[in-house]
């Protein structure tokens, strides 16, 4: 990641590998589970494992932010709990109302989250107060 100096290229390449991980958990637990807990389920399970994997990501390669631990992980949660909202309208829409299979749904579904979700982080999640003085609030945009 050191070679990727551009915060949108980062994001971009860092969010690419958590699709990758959240869309593999979700074919995985859709695969192993999807006859007991349903596309929707499916859905919220490959979230929870999704989340971790990619607050530590965005925090330390996208945003490169200290400091405020928690609240960084409680806002980075908010945001992808409404991308997972945003998810939960468009993918029920793409399977029932369009025919698309469950994976390709989500497939779809998911480039419409990743924009908002860039903007959300940025200037939400891992929002920095440039003010002198207050340690790990500085940070490089």
């Amino acid at each position: 990641m050191r070679l990727v100096h551009n915060q949108r290229v980062a994001y971009l390449v860092v969010g690419g590998i958590n699709t990758l991980i959240g869309l593999g958990i979700f074919v995985l637990v859709h695969e192993l589970f999807g006859d007991r807990v349903g596309y929707m389920g499916s859905l919220v399970i490959s979230y929870a494992f999704a989340i971790v994997i990619a607050f530590t990501m965005h925090r330390r390669f996208v945003f490169k932010v200290t400091g405020h631990l928690l609240r960084d992980l409680v806002r980075f949660a908010s945001v992808q709990v409404s991308s997972l909202a945003i998810n939960a309208v468009l993918l029920p829409l793409l399977v029932e109302v369009v025919g698309l299979p469950p994976v390709l749904a989500q497939t779809a579904a998911t480039g419409l989250t990743v924009v908002i979700s860039f903007f959300a982080h940025k200037y939400f999640s891992f929002q920095r107060d440039l003010a002198p003085g207050n340690p790990g609030d500085l940070v490089e945009r």
